[in-house]
């Protein structure tokens, strides 16, 4: 079991590798390119294909390369089908870029199926424990978790590196947990996704040579939604966690992503315009504007990635609710200083380029 495990992450790293350069050729012989736009900032042409080379790293081994000693879910087939189709969603709207809500419809529609047919559902009972819901609630609890889930993922996706990079974490964390949750194909999932994407971050890495694009980073954030929902409903453990416990890590895993696409939320709903419509109000793109370059902003949002899971297993004992609301708090105030940040030294310029442009109207003057 263990050299068949060990050949499923080769597998993937080895396919996504070596994928990438073939459809790199694919997209110069046809044109497929990202094009820059306000949001995008890119000045080359970068194919946004990557999602291809993701979803076939991930698909191949695990449907024929799982070892038979692992017991696998009576859902499997249906999952990988409902992944396939998110990633083809998600390659048409590359394609042919549609309407935000012909997007939420369809990923609310393929969200809807996930729960159906896995049978997934959000411990909404013990996460409350003072109320009585019914399972209609809880549902939609889980449902709109899960659209929130992909949706966070497609919208940090925006600076190189940084939509795979924090992926990765997330799948390593996640399938270290399952280890210890002695959920063995799930840790092997976990671990087949991380190596896949380690192979992408080697041509995504700033400066980046191909981007995931909205199928890759909706087939990320379903594998993402998955990992979560299997992760707190967990019953059996080697891990001495509550519900509460499993909530915390969980979303400590998915934080920064989470809490960029509900700000942009509310922000866009406070301006009257649709939340689904693309801005440049982004994390990254607040951090690009004060002047931080590529590597230096994923390292950063890496970094307090990091930080903040390292926070989360020391705040175990703690309600998930009020490590929810520090986490927001602690993200607004990051944010804020952004923005003071980058309304300070937009001053410090025109004060500098004042006394510039006065020194040369006296030259001018002078006869």
């Amino acid at each position: 079991m263990l050299i068949g495990a060990i050949g499923i992450i080769v597998c993937s790293f080895l396919l996504c590798f070596y994928t990438i350069p073939i459809l790199v050729k694919i997209a110069n012989r046809f044109n497929i390119y990202d094009a820059p736009s306000h949001i995008k900032k890119h000045n080359r042409n970068i194919t946004f294909l990557g999602g291809v080379a993701l979803i076939v790293a991930f698909i191949i081994p695990i449907s024929l390369f799982l070892p038979e000693q692992i017991q696998k879910p009576k859902y499997l087939t249906a999952y990988l089908i409902l992944i396939t189709i998110i990633f083809l969603h998600g390659i048409g709207d590359d394609f042919f870029n549609y309407s935000p809500k012909r997007k939420f419809i369809i990923q609310a529609l393929l969200c809807s199926l996930l729960i159906y047919k896995t049978g997934f559902y959000l411990p909404v009972e013990s996460m409350f424990a003072k109320l009585a819901l019914p399972l209609s609630v809880s549902f939609i609890i889980t449902l709109i978790s899960a659209i929130g889930i992909v949706n966070a993922y497609n919208l940090i996706d925006g600076s190189d590196g940084l939509a795979a990079s924090i992926s990765l974490i997330a799948c390593l964390f996640y399938a270290t947990c399952f280890y210890l949750d002695d959920n063995i194909f799930f840790c092997i999932v976990a671990l087949s996704s991380a190596s896949a994407l380690i192979a992408f971050i080697l041509y995504n890495k700033p400066p980046a040579y191909i981007f995931m694009g909205d199928s890759g980073s909706l087939f990320i954030g379903m594998l993402l939604a998955t990992f979560t929902f299997v992760f707190i409903e967990e019953k059996s453990s080697f891990l001495d966690l509550n519900v509460s416990n499993r909530v915390i890590l969980a979303f400590s895993f998915l934080s920064i992503p989470i809490l960029d696409m509900v700000r942009l939320f509310s922000v866009r709903i406070y301006n009257k315009k649709s939340p689904f419509k693309g801005d440049n109000n982004h994390i990254h793109h607040l951090m690009s504007n004060i002047g931080f370059t590529s590597k230096q902003t994923l390292l950063i949002i890496i970094t307090f990635q990091i930080l903040n899971i390292g926070i989360a297993f020391m705040a175990l004992n703690k309600s998930w609710i009020g490590f929810v609301i520090i986490n927001v708090c602690t993200y607004t105030i990051v944010i804020q200083f952004l923005r003071q940040l980058k309304t300070y030294l937009s001053h410090r310029d025109i004060r500098s380029i004042g006394p510039i442009n006065e020194l040369e109207n006296q030259e001018k003057i002078k006869p």
